[in-house]
């Protein structure tokens, strides 16, 4: 019997409960190879989190699960949510990763029956909820704020928290309310993050607002989809009917989640497996961009980068300071 070949990776700037021997990734690879985490790696997974990813000079192949943007200055390969026609990327959004990495595609892909849709229906006694903890999405933090201005939406995240604590399971908490706020942090066309999938996992009716392609994937029946340029007010108008409405929610639960009820290629497992192993047999023959005059390139993006955010700061304690000038003045 054959040993398997032994790689070395490391994984760097990922989000903060992020497992390096627990995850998609190196459960993939360890199907062919003999992974060993080292601080010598051949191979560098790293996401946008951080910088320690520039210490490493070995092949790297960057992933994100947030709006981010990939720089081929700094990533030899990429795995993102954009639509880049590249060999070395590939595309896979962070809905995808949730899905896989947890091995739900058969629970979401189940259809409730009437019993089991009117079963949800008896058991969700409380209204909405939401789990979010960055704090600079105004979509969302107006729509939670306006919407809990009516009727309370229970957040029980690190944001606009109105629970008394921040609640250590997510899908058993959210599984106790009709409806969901699935809010991305930002709006961009195909930027679809785990929020849709984890108010249906929890047998409700997601409200999404984010991904302006959404409905390419995922069945627009199954939630409330807000739309780009639609009014708030609509909104709320669906939610509140909805509440009402035994029959109607019913019949939501019990729409397909997939568009024409067709699993999307991202879901299919070994789609990402030939990638990761395209990447592995391609390293060996190429020299790592972080050994390259591209990487002066990608030092001067830094600095662009952390100059931006600066003035961004910059700008909105101006901002602030003016209102509070104007409040004192006034």
């Amino acid at each position: 019997m054959t040993s398997s070949p032994s790689l070395k990776i490391n994984f760097a700037d990922f989000w903060a409960t992020f497992d390096k021997k627990n995850n998609l990734f190196y459960r993939i690879l360890s199907e062919k190879y003999e992974v060993i985490i080292s601080e010598d790696p051949d191979i560098l997974f790293y996401s946008c989190y951080g910088w320690e990813y520039l210490k490493f000079n070995c092949i790297r192949i960057f992933y994100t699960a947030e709006n981010k943007k990939l720089d081929f200055t700094a990533a030899d390969f990429g795995i993102s949510f954009e639509f880049l026609d590249r060999k070395n990327h590939y595309r896979f959004p962070f809905y995808a990763y949730r899905i896989l990495s947890s091995n739900n595609l058969d629970k979401l892909c189940q259809k409730f029956t009437e019993q089991e849709a009117e079963r949800q229906w008896e058991q969700k006694k409380r209204f909405c909820c939401m789990v979010v903890s960055n704090p600079g999405a105004k979509k969302r933090i107006e729509f939670f704020q306006n919407l809990n201005n009516l009727k309370k939406v229970d957040s029980g995240g690190g944001t606009l928290n109105n629970i008394g604590g921040r609640i250590s399971n997510k899908l058993e908490f959210i599984s106790k309310y009709k409806f969901v706020l699935a809010f991305e942090n930002e709006s961009f066309p195909g930027y679809l993050t785990e929020k849709l999938v984890d108010g249906i996992l929890a047998g409700g009716i997601p409200v999404y607002w984010g991904d302006p392609l959404v409905g390419n994937v995922f069945n627009v029946e199954r939630f409330i989809h807000y739309r780009p340029g639609e009014n708030e007010e609509d909104i709320f108008a669906t939610i509140f009917n909805m509440e009402k409405d035994k029959e109607k929610y019913m019949e939501i639960l019990r729409k397909p989640v997939f568009r024409n009820n067709t699993i999307p290629d991202v879901l299919e497992i070994d789609n990402l497996s030939q990638f990761l192993f395209y990447c592995i047999s391609e390293s060996k023959n190429r020299k790592p961009v972080a050994k390259t005059a591209k990487k002066y390139l990608h030092q001067l993006n830094i600095k662009k980068r952390k100059l931006q955010k600066k003035l961004i700061f910059l700008n909105r304690r101006l901002n602030f300071l003016q209102k509070i000038k104007k409040n004192f003045i006034g």
